[in-house]
């Protein structure tokens, strides 16, 4: 049995789609009166679960059916924006094939809803490689709280400490850390400046092997 296993964030980190994102939230926020800039963005948006954020910019008292249609309406814009373009990392495909093979438990914890991560998964050609998959609906709290961390982590019947986390976002980061994981950060939409709570960074999945995160599983 492997002595660790590796639980993927899903954007930005196994499909750099951050622009996609960045533009389906402008035009939906156009809609509604809102400008976004890039910085926004990336320091309140990336990384948090969508259904917070309309709240936080549209309202914190609209109702749970006028959030559900709102973030729906994003998403679509989002799904149409990158049809055509779905592309996985550089070397994720090879090196989820490589985990696999060695037996390494892997999962996905994201904070994006069921038909990004069913449009993802499967466009990308990946859903076979992860155990567990542990989306939006399934916690109370997103991130930056750990809660979807953990909840993955048992899934998957592994303590924190035994799990290392691939994350593009601040808020992803710091609930992997928050969660007692070890982060692997990919730098899909931060400067190296931002990443500094993580573990390792890495630019892709090109030359990553299993033997470069064992080290960052402390030995018992």
């Amino acid at each position: 049995m492997s002595s660790f296993a590796l639980i993927f964030d899903m954007d930005g980190t196994l499909v750099d789609n951050n622009a996609y994102h960045l533009a389906a939230w402008r035009s939906f926020l156009a809609r509604h009166g809102i400008v976004l800039t890039e910085r926004e963005y990336l320091r309140e948006v990336s990384g948090v679960n969508s259904r917070e954020t309309i709240r936080r910019l549209l309202g914190a008292d609209l109702d749970e059916a006028r959030v559900a249609s709102l973030q729906a309406e994003k998403e679509a814009l989002y799904r149409k924006l990158i049809s055509g373009h779905l592309e996985p990392l550089a070397g994720l495909k090879d090196f989820l094939k490589r985990m696999d093979s060695a037996g390494v438990p892997m999962a996905v914890a994201t904070s994006a809803p069921k038909d990004n991560i069913a449009f993802t998964l499967e466009g990308l050609g990946v859903r076979q490689y992860f155990r567990v998959v542990t989306g939006a609906d399934m916690v109370s709290r997103a991130k930056p709280d750990p809660e979807i961390f953990l909840v993955t982590a048992r899934r998957l019947g592994f303590a924190p400490a035994g799990c290392v986390v691939f994350e593009d976002s601040v808020s992803g980061i710091a609930a992997a850390t928050a969660a007692g994981m070890h982060v692997v950060a990919l730098r899909t939409a931060h400067p190296d400046s931002e990443l500094g709570a993580a573990d390792l960074v890495i630019d892709d999945y090109r030359g990553l092997g299993g033997d470069r995160l064992q080290k960052l599983i402390p030995s018992k």
